[in-house]
């Protein structure tokens, strides 16, 4: 499912012959888990899980992930 993302990209180096960028969200991209197929897989995430439901504790269907890396020219 394709998902818009507000971005800044910064420019280092020189103006004619960048040497870097940096990529970073601006906002908060919110995704399900439960769309994604995101859930526990292991025993113990398993059993954390079930005992969370038991005393009714919810766990919530929506992560916030923001974005930032960097990419630079390899050095000759």
């Amino acid at each position: 499912m394709p998902k818009a993302l507000k971005i800044a990209l910064l420019f280092s180096g020189d103006a004619t012959s960048p040497s870097g960028l940096t990529v970073e969200s601006l906002e908060p991209l919110r995704l399900s888990l439960k769309e994604h197929d995101v859930k526990p897989r292991d025993l113990a995430g398993k059993f954390l899980q079930g005992a969370l439901e038991k005393v009714g504790v919810k766990i919530v269907d929506e992560v916030q992930l923001t974005l930032r890396f960097k990419a630079a020219t390899a050095a000759p």
